[in-house]
């Protein structure tokens, strides 16, 4: 049983000996790069989070705009109505009168004249 526990030992003396006094310095490089690898990483995973709360915020202004847009439309949408109705009621007032003129002018001529023809045929 001792020879066991120390052959096993004996293999990890062999094994940490490996690690730190052959392959130490590289090994230490190598975790050293990974940490700062990780840590760029890290910062661009940050980075982009970022940007994604900031593209997030930016939707939802975008929505709220779009929404104030819609809503000034239909208001703008139901005064043109109002106008549009309003100028086509003022159009037919216009015709009204220009056509009552017309006809009272055509009176005035007609009644005129028969008055006239009557006059003369008197005579």
């Amino acid at each position: 049983m001792t020879s066991s526990v120390a052959e096993s030992n004996d293999g990890l003396t062999a094994n940490m000996s490996r690690y730190t006094n052959e392959g130490g310095v590289a090994k230490h490089e190598r975790v050293a790069a990974l940490r700062t690898n990780l840590k760029e990483t890290k910062a661009i995973v940050e980075g982009n989070c970022q940007a994604l709360r900031q593209n997030g915020e930016y939707l939802e202004e975008t929505g709220r705009r779009m929404e104030n847009l819609a809503s000034s439309a239909e208001g703008l949408h139901f005064g043109a109505k109002r106008v549009r109705k309003q100028m086509w009621f003022k159009d037919m007032k216009s015709r009204v009168c220009i056509c009552s003129g017309v006809i009272i002018i055509l009176l005035v001529v007609v009644v005129t004249s028969s008055e006239y023809i009557a006059v003369n045929s008197y005579l």
